[in-house]
C-alpha cells in the first residue's frame, strides 16, 4: 500500500508514501554515508535562546559542537550545556535522556492532561536495568553492547574525518557504560513502581528548578514546546513528578560526573534514534549487535523496517491506506455488534455473580456501559479533507532526505502531545494505527481498541458463524 506510484489526492497519503519510499532509498543512503548524523552532532550547539523573550534562534557564531569520544581535544568543557544538550536530542530526535517528559491524562481528573516527569531509560533500553547491575551474569549481554557501541563510534569517526583508535573508543565506551551503570543503581525498579499512590507528586512547573537544578527548564519547555504554548507555561501549570527520589539522587550524580562523559554518553543516545537513516554500514554493525544479544541471524527485508517506521511516524495516514485497502464498513459494523454482545455477556455474568456486594456490582455495570468502545478506524481517515488537515502542519520537501522527514514528524508528533495539554480530552482517540496487529485497554480512558488489523481472519470475518 506504500508502494504505489500513483499520487494521492490527500497530501498526507503522499507524504507517507514519500516516508517510506525515502527509507528504501538504499541508493540515497549509500550516497549519504553517516555525513547527515555527523553534521547532526556538529551543529547541536547552535542552539542558544535570548534572555529576552526565550525563543530558540540559531547562533551567529561559527563555533560548532562536537562529540568528545569522536572529536578529542576539538570539545571543550567551557562549550557544555546540559540544556541545550536535552532541548536539541529531544526537538530532533524525541529522546528523552535521563528523565522521561511525557503528556498523559491526570489519574486524578482525567478530564485534563498534565507534564509528567519520570525517571528515564537507559541505552540498552528501559527493561534492561539488571544488565548493568549484575555484568558478570549478564557478560553476554554487555559484550555485544560494548562491541555494538565501538563498531558505531568509529564508523561515525570515519565519516567525520576523525580517525580513532579502537583502543581510544573502548576507553570511552567504559566510562559510558560506567555512567550508565551507576544511573541504573539509582533508578526505581519495576516491582516497586506498582504504587500509584507514591508516583502521583503534584508540583508546579516552576518547581522542577529546585527538584532537578542542572537544568534550565524555562529554556528547556520555552525551546521544546510550539510557541503557541508558551502562554500556558506563564501559568506555572501544575506538573507530576513520579520519582522524587530518583530525581535528587540524579542530580547528586551528574554534579559530581565529568561533563565530558556526560556529553559522550548523551551524543550516543542521540546516535542510536537513527536507525535506518543511515547506509548499510550502520545496519551491518546493528545486525552484529542483534545476533549478539537476541540471536537474530539476518536483517528484517528493508520493506518490513520501512513499513513500520512509516506507519510509527504517521499512524493515521498508515490506518487511512490500511483500511482502504482491507478493511470496511460492514466489518467495522460486525465488529462492533460482537463487542456490544461482550459488553451485554459481561454484564449479565457481573449481575448474576455472587461474590461481589451490590454496590460494588452497581459500579462495575456501570463502568461497563461507560466503556469506550474504538473499533476499527477513526471515521475521519476515510475523508481525505479532514485527514489533511490532521497533518496540515506536517510539511515535505521534494528533496528531503530520510533524516530529514524523520527530524520533521518527530518535532510535529511532539508539538502535537504539548497541544493536548490545552486541549479536551477526546476519549474518542485511537492514538494508534489501524494496521496495528494488537488490542488494547485503557483505564483512564476506559476505553477497549481493536484496530482493523487485529479484526482479521484467522482471528476475525464477518462471515465466520457467529
Amino acid at each position: 500500500m506504500y508502494e504505489s506510484k500513483d499520487q494521492s489526492h490527500s497530501r498526507a497519503i503522499n507524504n507517507i508514501r514519500q516516508i517510506y519510499t525515502s527509507c528504501m532509498d538504499q541508493q540515497r543512503l549509500a550516497q549519504l554515508g553517516g555525513t547527515e548524523l555527523v553534521k547532526a552532532i556538529e551543529v547541536y550547539y547552535t542552539l542558544y535562546s535570548t534572555p529576552s523573550n526565550h525563543t530558540l534562534h540559531r547562533s551567529r557564531s561559527t563555533q560548532m559542537g562536537y562529540w568528545p569520544i569522536v572529536h578529542g581535544e576539538k570539545w571543550h568543557a567551557n562549550d557544555f550545556d546540559l540544556t541545550n544538550l536535552l532541548i536539541y536530542t529531544s526537538v530532533t530526535r524525541s529522546m528523552e535522556i535521563f528523565l522521561d517528559i511525557y503528556v498523559s491524562q491526570d489519574q486524578r481528573n482525567v478530564s485534563r492532561r498534565m507534564i509528567h516527569v519520570d525517571q528515564g531509560s537507559l541505552g540498552l533500553g528501559g527493561s534492561a536495568r539488571a544488565y548493568y547491575l549484575n555484568m558478570t551474569r549478564y557478560t553476554k549481554q554487555m559484550r555485544a553492547y560494548r562491541q555494538y557501541m565501538i563498531n558505531k563510534i568509529l564508523l561515525v569517526a570515519e565519516d567525520a574525518g576523525e580517525p580513532r583508535t579502537r583502543e581510544e573508543i573502548a576507553k570511552g565506551v567504559e566510562e559510558i557504560i560506567d555512567l550508565e551503570k551507576q544511573i541504573a543503581e539509582i533508578m526505581i525498579s519495576e516491582e516497586h513502581r506498582r504504587n500509584y499512590t507514591r508516583l502521583y507528586n503534584s508540583h508546579k512547573l516552576s518547581e522542577l528548578n529546585e527538584l532537578f537544578p542542572l537544568v534550565d527548564w524555562d529554556r528547556y519547555f520555552r525551546a521544546v514546546m510550539p510557541e503557541d504554548l508558551h502562554d500556558y507555561l506563564n501559568t506555572d501549570p501544575d506538573i507530576i513528578v513520579n520519582e522524587m527520589e530518583f530525581l535528587k539522587k540524579l542530580t547528586d550524580l551528574l554534579r559530581a560526573a565529568d561533563p565530558r562523559i556526560i556529553t559522550n554518553y548523551i551524543v550516543w543516545r542521540y546516535t542510536s534514534a537513527w536507525s535506518f537513516q543511515l547506509d548499510s554500514r550502520y545496519d551491518d554493525v546493528q545486525q552484529d549487535f542483534l545476533r549478539m544479544l537476541i540471536g537474530k541471524e539476518r536483517k528484517s527485508p528493508r520493506w518490513k523496517d520501512c513499513s513500520s517506521a512509516a506507519s510509527s511516524r504517521m499512524a493515521y495516514a498508515a490506518s487511512a491506506l490500511y483500511v482502504r485497502e482491507y478493511f470496511n464498513e460492514a466489518d467495522k459494523n460486525a465488529a462492533m455488534e460482537m463487542i456490544r454482545d461482550l459488553h451485554e455477556a459481561f454484564r449479565e455474568m457481573v449481575t448474576h455473580n455472587d461474590w461481589m456486594d451490590e454496590q460494588t456490582r452497581k459500579i462495575a455495570i456501570e463502568k461497563s456501559r461507560a466503556m469506550q468502545s474504538l473499533i476499527g478506524y477513526p471515521d475521519f481517515v476515510l475523508s481525505d479533507e479532514k485527514l489533511d488537515d490532521f497533518y496540515k502542519l506536517l510539511k515535505f520537501e521534494p528533496g528531503d532526505t530520510y533524516a530529514a522527514m524523520v527530524q520533521k514528524t518527530t518535532k510535529w508528533k511532539q508539538d502535537r502531545a504539548f497541544r493536548r495539554l490545552i486541549e479536551p480530552v477526546d476519549k474518542s482517540d485511537f492514538g494508534i494505527s489501524s494496521s496495528t496487529v494488537n488490542a488494547f485497554y485503557s483505564s483512564l480512558k476506559n476505553s477497549i481498541t481493536f484496530p482493523a488489523a487485529v479484526l482479521q481472519s484467522p482471528l476475525f470475518d464477518r462471515s465466520f458463524p457467529k
